[in-house]
């Protein structure tokens, strides 16, 4: 655990800015996935096309932001504004995938540079005492994983922050269905384990 803080302090003293803009846009990205379709079937409702099925007061309420918004929706104007939200997610998702790549490469320089002055300041006898292969495993093998890991850790802390987001708004329609679904998966989950231990 001590080395996995110690991980967790050198990445964020490398680029923390960068580290909490790229986590606060996968969250958003996460929590607005599928906001796109959300939104189709009250703008088409609005411009004139389909009906409203029974049932949707929460989709209906989104489409009367847009029917205040603009008084006359044509389907010309829904196709836009549809696109426009795609193009915008489609845009924040680019950015942060290029923001968590030079994340990943900075990370990998200074891990890089690191190991380097490591070599360069040790003892002639810990040198001797290591095989080649060791040495060129932890560059070219090692080094690799640690900084490939740093993606799967801000994927980890992102799907963690939307699951508590999603299972609090959840909650909020429904506690009791809520508390059943979350009682059911702890179980299964617990009944799980037990099975893969008398598998082992």
């Amino acid at each position: 655990m001590k080395i996995f803080w110690s991980y967790i302090k050198e990445i964020f003293g490398l680029a923390r800015g960068k580290i909490i803009l790229n986590l606060s846009l996968m969250v958003v990205l996460g929590t607005i996935e599928g906001i796109g379709i959300l939104l189709l079937i009250p703008l088409l409702h609005f411009a004139g096309i389909g009906e409203m099925p029974p049932g949707t007061q929460e989709i209906q309420a989104a489409g009367n932001i847009f029917s205040h918004m603009i008084p006359a929706l044509s389907l010309p104007v829904v196709l836009i504004i549809y696109t426009g939200l795609i193009f915008m997610q489609s845009g924040l998702h680019r950015y942060q995938s290029n923001l968590s790549v030079q994340i990943q490469q900075s990370f990998h320089s200074f891990l890089s540079v690191r190991l380097f002055q490591g070599l360069a300041y040790a003892k002639w006898s810990f040198l001797a005492s290591r095989k080649k292969s060791d040495f060129t495993t932890l560059f070219f093998s090692e080094l690799g994983r640690v900084t490939g890991g740093t993606q799967f850790l801000f994927q980890l802390a992102a799907t963690v922050i939307v699951s508590m987001i999603q299972i609090g708004i959840v909650f909020l329609l429904s506690p009791i269905l809520t508390l059943v679904v979350i009682g059911g998966g702890l179980l299964f989950f617990i009944f799980m384990q037990s099975y893969v231990r008398q598998v082992k």
